[in-house]
């Protein structure tokens, strides 16, 4: 038996979350800022270490 079928079993409900993408690398932190809403403090972050590259 899995987690989720444990959790389920004893009356809990599981659900799925989206698929988070991880900033460890340059490219994605530029991906995910974009996403962002303007003024967010991860927009504004890659904003400004963009401008010192």
């Amino acid at each position: 038996m899995n987690t989720r079928a444990a959790l389920e079993g004893a009356g809990f409900t599981v659900v799925d979350l989206p698929v988070l993408t991880d900033v460890d690398h340059w490219p994605e932190a530029v991906e995910v800022a974009a996403l962002c809403p303007e003024g967010s403090r991860m927009r504004r972050t890659v904003e400004e270490i963009a401008l010192a590259l």
